[in-house]
């Protein structure tokens, strides 16, 4: 059977707040195996959803990590090229 997002996280978040797994699991007529499953889904990075929406200083660190990366790269490059040009023959 096929379950919405907003179910999931409803029963989840039963779950978390202290009900156990058995208990919630027979209350919505879920199997105890599926909702562990979307318990630890739900504690991952990417959460039930599959996809994690980040927030505005998330993005910028991942935009800034990226930027940093490719600096690091050229910065790589360029120490290649001057080693080999300032070489004498």
């Amino acid at each position: 059977m096929k379950y919405d997002i907003e179910f999931k996280e409803m029963v989840v978040s039963l779950v978390q707040s202290g009900q156990s797994v058995t208990k919630v699991a027979k209350d919505y007529k879920v199997s105890p195996i599926t909702l562990r499953s979307w318990l630890k889904k739900a504690a991952s990075i990417e959460g039930l959803a599959g996809k994690k929406t980040l927030t505005a200083e998330e993005q910028e660190i991942k935009r800034l990590k990226k930027a940093l990366k490719n600096a690091e790269l050229e910065r790589d490059i360029l120490k290649k090229a001057v080693s080999i040009f300032s070489k004498k023959d």
